[in-house]
Order: structure tokens, then sequence, then C-alpha cells
């Protein structure tokens, strides 16, 4: 791994960075902001904490990080045109990574997220650093292992080829239409699996008693968008089927990251992982997986059935999204309601104040938390208030 590190020296002089689907959730994310696989590292000697994303093609810090660590770095490009899902290619100059006690020369990509978005670590290794390796990715306990050979017991797990040529991780599925699909694994995605329109759209039609909530999150090319979620009980994927699992719709540049809509089934995030055991020999171009059937473990999710959002990166006015039936629409909050207050904090400075996460209080909170939402709707003042739900939990339905 340390070996493909040194390697994209070269490579990130020729690469666009592919940070589509490097989920820098907002406050509202799905699952949990600590749902994670961190290293920690030096830069130049100072402190770095770098999260693994196998959802990103190349190692990037954020550009607080970069002046933090005070590297130079090349600027914006102005005149570039870039496809969707993708953001302007900088680099850091080259600096020394000191990694589990070695000393590697390389340079980072840049991504210069939005002031609103309060990452607490500095920047992500992504896949093509770790590619060609024996990796065996643990959700549940937040750590990747490195062996040196493949274990034994993998021969009895489900295996799949990978995508060897993509720049992210990706396996294929033989469906039942005997068409190859491509599933992709995030570890930068806390949610759970995020399926292709089509086949949500057949779940959600099949699953009509199951509760659903929303999260929100930015992605570079698209901005904010807000995303329905569910629980599936059983979810199947060619031959791999899942228990106990979070379950939405793929985003558009989820779809067509690397791949193209035509051929993309599925993105496997943390929440589904902690279903499964997975090893991925990139040496071999082979993964393996093993379904757990064990009871999950609980999933930090929207409680309230609503995210407040801005409009667009520039607004500073947080209004609802709500779903019928949840306990934001039973407390009277509709679509388009502007958040003021949440009990008596004022949040309109939620953009510069780090401790300020509206949406966040509404997924770390327990079931039963209560809150007094002040609102303007139109002209008029509206205060009401919420107490918040498990709406993403096994064996749960409507009433």
């Amino acid at each position: 791994m340390r070996q493909q590190i040194h390697g994209t020296v070269v490579l990130l002089k020729w690469t666009i960075l592919i940070l589509a689907i490097f989920f820098l959730c907002l406050a509202s994310e799905a699952g949990s902001a600590d749902d994670r696989i961190f290293f920690s590292a030096e830069i130049n000697g100072k402190p770095v904490r770098l999260a693994f994303d196998t959802g990103s093609s190349l190692p990037a810090l954020f550009l607080p990080s970069v002046q933090r660590l005070g590297l130079k770095y090349d600027p914006a490009p102005t005149n570039a045109s870039l496809a969707p899902g993708r953001v302007p290619f900088r680099q850091t100059e080259e600096f020394t990574l000191r990694w589990e006690s070695t000393d590697i020369r390389t340079r980072f990509c840049i991504f210069d997220a939005p002031t609103s978005l309060h990452a607490d670590f500095d920047g992500v290794i992504g896949w093509s650093c770790a590619a060609t390796n024996i990796i065996e990715i643990d959700a549940e306990g937040h750590s990747v292992d490195f062996p040196d050979e493949l274990p034994e017991q993998v021969a009895t797990w489900i295996k799949f080829p990978l995508r060897t040529n993509s720049s992210i991780l990706e396996f294929e599925v033989s469906e039942r239409d005997h068409t190859n699909k491509i599933v992709q694994v995030d570890t930068g995605f806390s949610g759970g699996v995020a399926l292709r329109p089509d086949n949500w759209r057949q779940w959600k039609s099949s699953h009509t008693n199951q509760p659903s909530t929303l999260y929100a999150f930015f992605m570079p090319a698209s901005g904010v968008s807000v995303v329905e979620e569910a629980w599936a009980k059983k979810l199947v994927l060619g031959p791999l089927v899942l228990t106990d699992v979070p379950v939405s719709k793929a985003t558009p540049t989820q779809q067509e990251q690397d791949i193209g809509t035509e051929q993309f089934d599925a993105t496997l995030g943390f929440a589904a992982l902690k279903r499964m055991d997975l090893i991925v020999d990139g040496a071999h171009g082979m993964a393996y997986l093993k379904p757990k059937t064990t009871r999950p473990p609980a999933y930090q999710h929207n409680r309230l059935g609503a995210v407040f959002v801005p409009a667009d990166l520039q607004s500073v006015t947080l209004l609802a999204h709500v779903l019928d039936g949840t306990p934001a629409y039973e407390a009277g909050i509709r679509n388009g309601d502007e958040l003021i207050r949440i009990n008596n904090r004022d949040i309109s400075h939620w953009r510069t104040d780090p401790d300020i996460h509206p949406n966040l209080t509404f997924r770390e909170n327990p079931a039963g938390t209560k809150f007094i939402l002040t609102l303007k709707r139109g002209g008029e003042m509206i205060e009401t208030t919420v107490i918040l739900q498990d709406i993403l939990a096994p064996e749960k339905t409507k009433q």
C-alpha cells in the first residue's frame, strides 16, 4: 500500500480528481459522522487525520488543512470544462508523508469544500493508494487490515471479479437477466445500499408499509441533494443477499461515477459494509463477501423525517423538506417552511458557526427527545413541538 501512495506522484499530474461520491455530508447525512475508517499520519512532521475512502479515486487534502500544514499548492484553473461529478484538479507541492514508520515522498490533490462543511479530519486516502493489495475491511470495527496472504476461510465466501481498471472500488455482479452490473463499495458514504432508480422504484412499490426518512448531503458537482431512505429486511443484488440494511435511491452522480448509468447497480455504503465481511484481493482482481445474519447495530438516522437545507450554496435560509407520516409532518411542519430557531437557539449563523448543526440534532439525539422549532411560513411565525422517533430499525413498519 505504501508503494502505491508513492506511485501516485506521477498519476496526479494527468488525472482530474473524481470526488463525486466522496460524501462530504451536511449535518443531516445518513448514518453517523463517525462511520469512517481513519489513519493517523504525519505530513512534514505535523500530525494529520486521513479517512480511507474507497469511493474516492486519489488521495486528497482539504484546503484548510493544506494551509495549516504550510504546503504550497497550484492555483485553481479558471478555464476548466468538467463533466458532471468532477471538480477542478489541483495538487500540493511534494511533501513527506510519514505513515506506519515509513516516509513517503508524494503529492495530494486538494478539495476546497464550502465553509459550511466542517470536517473533523484533514483529507482522504483514495482507492488508488490501496488497489493492488489484499485488504480486509471491517466496517463494524472501523478498521482495515493488510494481510500478506489471502485467508483460507474466503474459499467458502461469495466471490466477485473486481473492475481492475476502475479508479474506485467496484466489482461485477451477474443479475438474473444474465447481464453484468457494477456494484461500488464506498467507505466514504455512511449510508446503506443506494440502488439505481428503477430498482429503488420497484423496491418502494413492493414495500409500501416501510417508513422512510430523509437525509441531505453535498456533492461537488450537484450541490445539496435530499434523498429518501428506508429500511430493507432483505435486499438481493445478484447472488449477494443482505439483511437489515438501510436502502435509498442512488444519486445521478453515483450512477455516472466511472461507469455510466446502464452498468450501475448499487453503491454499498458504510452501514451496508457492517452487514458483511469483506476481503479484497487487488493483486488477483477478486472481492470476497460473506453476509452477516446477526442483529444489526443501531443505525444513526434522521429521526425527525425532515431536513432543513439551503436552496443553493449561497443561501443562508434553511428550508424544510418533509415526508408524510413522519414526526415532522405530524408536528405540522411542511415543505418550504423556513427554520428560525431550535429551542431558544438562533440558527441563522449555521454557515459560520461550527457548533450549529441544525439537522445533526435530529440524528444524534435518541427517540423521545423533544424540540421546540420556530418556523416561518410566508409572513407568519409558527412554533411547534416535535418528538423524535426511531424510523429506520429492524421490523419497523407503518402503523
